[in-house]
């Protein structure tokens, strides 16, 4: 009894000092990721920047390579004894800031698990413990932190685990880093979506009605950017270029779609995506320019999250039905954020809590309704779980950098058993 009682006060503790530590960390780097977007340059500057960027990145996070990425540091950031896997992190870090900077179209949501993740897996080194439960509360923390929302990042994070919680304490040190993160991130200044659309959906048949049509909008919308995301991945591995040359390429284009637009479909895009929540109401034209920037920068070397973008991508196509059928472009605007993180990330449960947190209850039967049909209509084609993490897409083929039979041997025998589903 003694021995469970000082196993419970010191789980409870190590979540408290994740979720601050990640909720700090993660408030910090998304402040400095929204400054740098607040302060574009001139446009044209983006044809130069953007193709630096996009090779440096490609070179910090090893996205080139073939059998890096996703797969090994997955595995890698949960193993407490690997000290590359913490290093990697933050040249991965460095190249999200790097990518974002230039004008890359990225988000932060998967960076900022990944730093939870990371502080997790610091504490386990350090206090030398092997509490599985650790790892669900530094990724729970990471996506409360840049959400805002601690119970959706919680079952974010809940959803990506292959071994789940099987006891209460784990579901209790999740929630208290999930809050702790939550605060903290507040606390130093996070931005956020809160509130920025507060009013009451009355229901009747003709929103049901349209809530029904939308959903079908959306999972059409989830089901291509998981495509073209993909494509452009694949695209990457098979073109016949040196892998930095196609990356500065990327840059290129990516620059050119800003200078031909508007630079806010550069950056996080955070400005408009709080405009579209509040009703303002864009042309059906930005959410495939937005999709075009986010594949060739994710797809091309860049690192970045996929959620942010995600968001910006539903947000656009919930605003423009709005106006196709006269309904409220702010609620259609939600509808549509959340939507696509039901459809790409399977988590309709966690798309519905984070409208109820964010956006406050008059949300609930429209997002219910909208986050249901979307989940079912798309038939679960969604991303993996380590590309909502971790961010970087597996190499390109014919680089010149191998992982040995050794290297890949001593990997697998010291790949912990608890890492994440494939």
């Amino acid at each position: 009894m003694k021995h469970m009682f000082h196993s419970y006060l010191r789980g409870l503790l190590f979540a408290l000092i994740i979720g601050v530590m990640t909720g700090g960390a993660v408030g910090h780097f998304s402040s400095l990721l929204d400054y740098i977007s607040a302060h574009p340059f001139p446009a044209w500057v983006y044809l130069f920047l953007l193709s630096g960027a996009m090779a440096t990145s490609a070179a910090l996070t090893g996205s080139y390579r073939v059998g890096t990425g996703n797969r090994r540091f997955s595995r890698g950031i949960y193993d407490a004894s690997d000290s590359r896997s913490l290093s990697r992190m933050l040249r991965i870090l460095l190249a999200v800031v790097i990518t974002i900077g230039a004008g890359g179209s990225a988000g932060r949501a998967g960076p900022s698990a990944q730093i939870g993740a990371a502080v997790s897996a610091l504490l386990r080194r350090i206090f030398r413990t092997r509490q599985q439960h650790l790892v669900l509360c530094g990724i729970a923390a990471g996506f409360a932190g840049v959400l805002t929302a601690p119970a959706a990042g919680f079952l974010l994070a809940y959803g990506m685990m292959n071994n789940k919680p099987d006891r209460p304490l784990g579901f209790i040190m999740g929630a208290i880093a999930s809050a702790a993160s939550t605060w903290t991130a507040i606390k130093v200044g996070a931005p956020s979506h809160r509130g920025l659309w507060d009013g009451t959906a009355v229901l009747s048949p003709s929103l049901v009605l349209q809530l029904l049509l939308a959903a079908m909008f959306f999972s059409c919308a989830g089901l291509i950017y998981v495509w073209a995301l993909s494509a452009a991945r694949r695209l990457y591995q098979a073109l016949p270029l040196n892998p930095f040359a196609a990356s500065a390429a990327a840059g290129v284009i990516i620059a050119l779609a800003g200078i031909l637009w508007s630079t806010d479909y550069l950056f996080l895009g955070s400005g408009r995506l709080n405009s579209m929540f509040q009703g303002v109401v864009y042309t059906p034209l930005g959410a495939l320019v937005k999709l075009l920037t986010t594949s060739l920068t994710l797809g091309f070397g860049g690192a970045g999250g996929v959620i942010t973008p995600m968001l910006f991508v539903g947000a656009s196509v919930g605003s423009s039905f709005a106006a196709a059928v006269s309904a409220d472009p702010g609620l259609f605007a939600v509808l549509g954020a959340v939507s696509m993180i039901a459809v790409t990330a399977n988590a309709p449960l966690a798309a519905v809590v984070l409208s109820l947190e964010l956006f406050g209850p008059g949300l609930f039967i429209p997002s219910v309704i909208c986050c249901t049909c979307s989940y079912y209509l798309s038939k679960h084609r969604r991303f993996r779980n380590d590309e909502l993490l971790l961010l970087t897409f597996p190499g390109r083929r014919g680089a010149v950098f191998h992982d040995t039979p050794g290297e890949i041997k001593k990997e697998n025998e010291h790949s912990p058993s608890w890492h994440l589903r494939r």
